[in-house]
């Protein structure tokens, strides 16, 4: 079988590496020469002429990405390790699809051909010196933005409206006013302070010629987001007027605004478990606006996204349902005897299911023990033996490592439904005392606790205003059969057992 031929990568982020020795021409000759060298066959090479190595989202490289997906390369030749990618993510994703695809890399200047494990060792750890040095520039542009601002130096970014940069005689870029604009935004916060809307000082100001940069008439919301920003304190207003304009600006907030805001603040403590009675579907929370101000409401999910023509169900007032279903939750609480029952008999399946999780991830992890110390036999023979016979022990030690990574994942899920069921045993064992806190301080309690109790003890909530009835759906989880062990831990709510409760009207 003909080998692939290998692709020859080359890139330059600006024109200064270009004119220090790193230029496109020399890194294509140097890595062609290399492949030919190493008996390789050069294919085509590709360039990323002017692009920043900090990620792989380059031309070349998704043109390469594709070729690797099509099956058309060998490999691939890099004149140095930056040049594929800076970021050791990247550098490690890109190994692992090497990897995957059979694909080789050699980087000239390291002297790094992955092929063998003391290659893909240097490969990595180059890779983290590059992240390193990346990240160290950074770390410096930012400190040296900090300590322009710090001086009060402008860094960059969207000029405010209203302000120019001047060149200061320390050397340092500065906001300013600008003549033609700065005075007619500077009355933005008096105005606010006379008593003024953001409508109406808009409307002012676009009277007396002030426009946005795009030239566009200034709006209500523009004005809104000026007075907020903090940059014109020192600049266009006091530290005093600013205060002093927003307080003004909330003292004129809308009453009803404010009754909608406070409305907001209710803590639905039957979100997530309140179901529709007539069609089952979630009820999701809302406000809305009556004759005397502003409600909180149950809606169904389905009347409220596809219509009344799925589901008629009226809105249930929150208040009244939610104070009504604390009262049946404490009312139905001689049935939790039940509930304690079943949970007592789970304690018995968890036993059960435990013990030969743990014998069977003994066995795995001795298993996996002796698979290492042949691997590290086999590591140091590699080391040890000679070119040719190299790529025996490397085929060995690809067979060995994928059995440790296929026990260690069998670990992993016994281990996994070791924590569980420990964790069910201690849920178990508290259950009792937890449900008797529970009702006795549910009433008393603030909502958001009860909205905690609530979504712990019951599965499901289901409201009916028409028929004014509640109906609890407690949440039990299912005893597994001892023939049908694997059902435990399940969390699909098919997989729980319900007891339902007495049915209980609200108060009118």
């Amino acid at each position: 079988m003909e080998a692939k031929p290998w692709v020859v990568y080359t890139r330059v982020s600006t024109d200064d590496q270009a004119r220090e020795g790193v230029s496109l021409q020399m890194q294509e000759e140097r890595c062609a020469a290399f492949v030919l060298g190493s008996g390789y066959t050069v294919g085509e090479i590709i360039s990323d002429d002017g692009y920043s190595g900090k990620d792989t989202h380059r031309p070349g490289m998704l043109k390469i990405f594709a070729a690797i997906e099509a099956g058309e390369i060998g490999g691939i030749c890099i004149w140095k390790l930056d040049r594929l990618t800076r970021n050791m993510r990247d550098l490690l994703d890109c190994v692992e699809l090497f990897d995957e695809n059979n694909i080789g890399l050699i980087s000239v200047q390291e002297h790094i051909d992955t092929s063998g494990p003391m290659g893909r060792f240097v490969l990595h750890l180059m890779g983290a010196v590059a992240q390193l040095e990346r990240e160290t520039i950074s770390a410096r542009v930012k400190a040296g933005m900090r300590h322009i601002m710090d001086r009060g130096g402008w860094t960059g970014g969207p000029l405010p409206l209203g302000c120019i940069v001047v060149q200061c005689d320390d050397g340092l870029r500065r906001l300013d006013v600008d003549p033609l604009t700065g005075p007619l935004v500077q009355q933005i916060w008096p105005l606010s302070i006379t008593g003024k809307s953001t409508a109406e000082i808009a409307m002012r100001l676009s009277e007396d010629g002030l426009t946005d940069k795009k030239g566009k008439k200034i709006t209500a919301r523009r004005i809104a987001s000026i007075m907020k920003n903090r940059k014109y304190v020192g600049l266009l207003v006091t530290a005093e007027d600013f205060t002093a304009a927003h307080e003004a600006m909330e003292s004129r907030t809308n009453p009803q605004s404010s009754r909608i805001k406070k409305m907001s603040d209710h803590v639905f403590i039957l979100a997530g478990v309140a179901r529709c009675a007539h069609c089952q579907a979630s009820m999701t929370p809302v406000h809305a606006r009556g004759s005397s101000g502003v409600y909180a409401y149950y809606r169904c999910h389905n009347k409220s996204k596809k219509g009344k023509e799925v589901c008629a169900a009226k809105d249930v007032p929150a208040l009244a349902w939610e104070q009504a279903v604390l009262e049946a939750i404490v009312a139905s609480s001689n049935d939790y005897e039940q509930i304690i029952q079943a949970y007592k008999k789970r304690l018995d399946v968890v036993v059960q299911i435990t013990a030969p999780a743990s014998g069977q991830h003994k066995e795995l992890t001795m298993h996996r023990d002796k698979l290492l110390q042949q691997s590290d036999y086999i590591m140091d023979r590699l080391l040890e033996s000679e070119d040719r016979g190299k790529p025996a022990y490397e085929r060995r030690l690809s067979k060995i490592q994928e059995e440790i990574e296929k026990l260690e994942r069998e670990m992993a899920s016994c281990e996994s439904g070791m924590e569980l069921a420990e964790m069910r045993k201690i849920e178990v064992e508290a259950i009792p005392e937890m449900l008797k806190q529970a009702t006795e301080t549910l009433e008393s309690c603030a909502p958001e606790e009860q909205e905690n109790i609530i979504k712990w003890l019951l599965d499901a909530v289901y409201l009916s205003q028409a028929s004014e009835e509640i109906q609890l759906t407690y949440r039990i989880p299912k005893i597994p059969d001892a023939k049908n062990v694997e059902d435990f831990g399940s969390t699909k709510k098919s997989k729980w057992y319900t007891m339902m409760g007495s049915n209980h009207r609200p108060a009118d």
